[in-house]
């Protein structure tokens, strides 16, 4: 016959499906808005033909939708017919455009799920102290055959305080169980979002930073070498970026890692596979040491430097310590870092002195002062000295004396 029937304890208010902004779901489902959500499934199931009743107790509450003009434009309106009376509720078919057939059964399946109840292709009698939904039609019935596309059913493989990794690869983000976006990129495991995430009007994810941080914190919390290997491995020629590949780990606080984790360690064993972000952010948290590659500066980059230490003294920014401090050149220090100043000594890339005295002659100067005056980047410390620095010298260039 094309029917499922949905039945769920309790007796649903005629109130929250007859009034607009009435939402009297609890819990922490995303979905089952039971009178929100179930407004637009009847708008879209009216709308595409079906049939919908809704049974509270053994009363039948049929919904039709008849045509009426407003200021000359045909609308659809929703009426709910009982005991031989129809009453128009305060919504059309035009409810929830552009949802889709798949939605409305996902809304009306969530809420079953989340009251305890059961749906069926089978006949499910109306009886006092429950709400019976009936849908008639062919696309509902399909997508509710389908309804494991919709609804994670696997068991995870590890649970985090925000999310959970499930096993299989996946096109699709979950959240409490329930799909909420497609990915750009397929996934080597399946993620459920359990935190809290905002979803739009259709319960769908529009942003997925969020959903993204979560999954970060997971797979470094998991201590699960495949998992985590499919985040910080690069790549392989020919093969395309995986989900995991396009996380960048911002809700991972990498300095309070510890050095014996099983990130750390599958870091290590990739080593220059594992992604340069990740490297990068490991060498800056001190739990990964990098094999410097020396490069041998040109005559010119070598004039350039020996010009922009010479730059330095003549204006006094430097002093006798800079003299003895050691400065290497290396290939590179890891994505968007061009200089370090470390144990005493400063190390400059490749990059970097290519691009001529001046930027050679700044990144000295505070790669000098991070290490004589213990100042830390973007502090105001750091910029009350170079302030009070240029004033000093303004002064002298001109001979005043404040």
């Amino acid at each position: 016959m094309n029917t499922v029937f949905l039945q769920n304890p309790g007796e649903i208010d005629l109130r929250a499906i007859e009034i607009m902004g009435v939402n009297v779901k609890e819990g922490k489902s995303p979905i089952g808005y039971f009178g929100t959500g179930l407004k637009y499934a009847i708008a879209v199931l009216l709308r595409s033909g079906h049939s919908i009743s809704i049974h509270i107790g053994t009363t039948e509450h049929k919904f039709l939708a008849e045509t009426e003009s407003i200021r000359g434009k045909d609308f659809s309106l929703i009426k709910r017919q009982a005991h031989g009376c129809s009453i128009r509720l305060g919504f059309t078919t035009e409810l929830g455009k552009n949802w889709e057939m798949w939605m409305a059964m996902r809304e009306l399946y969530s809420n079953c799920l989340d009251e305890g109840g059961q749906a069926s292709i089978h006949a499910l009698e109306p009886q006092e102290g429950t709400t019976t939904i009936v849908v008639q039609g062919q696309a509902f019935f399909n997508e509710f055959a389908n309804r494991n596309k919709y609804f994670l059913q696997t068991k995870p493989l590890y649970e985090g305080s925000s999310a959970s990794i499930h096993p299989g690869p996946s096109q699709y983000l979950y959240y409490r169980g329930v799909r909420v976006r497609q990915l750009d990129q397929q996934s080597a495991y399946t993620y459920n979002i359990t935190g809290e995430l905002t979803l739009t009007e259709d319960r769908t994810l529009s942003y997925d930073w969020t959903a993204k941080s979560y999954i970060g914190s997971v797979i470094a919390d998991s201590e699960m070498d495949e998992v985590i290997r499919s985040a910080l491995a690069e790549p392989r020629v020919g093969t395309a970026k995986l989900f995991e590949q396009t996380l960048d780990f911002e809700g991972v606080y990498f300095s309070t890692m510890s050095k014996t984790s099983r990130f750390v360690a599958v870091a290590k064993e990739l080593g220059p596979r594992c992604r340069l972000s990740i490297t990068t952010r490991l060498i800056q948290a001190g739990l990964l040491a990098r094999e410097l590659a020396s490069y041998t500066p040109t005559k010119g980059e070598a004039a350039s430097i020996a010009k922009a230490k010479t730059l330095l003294r003549k204006t006094g920014l430097v002093d006798g310590a800079f003299e003895q401090m050691p400065i290497h050149v290396v290939k590179d220090l890891g994505e968007n870092v061009q200089a370090q100043a470390k144990g005493g000594e400063i190390t400059l890339t490749a990059a970097l002195v290519q691009r001529g005295t001046k930027y050679i002659a700044s990144t000295l100067l505070e790669e000098f002062l991070h290490i004589e005056h213990h100042f830390r980047d973007e502090s105001y410390e750091f910029q009350t000295y170079l302030l009070d620095k240029i004033i000093a010298l303004a002064c002298e260039a001109h001979g005043e004396v404040l």
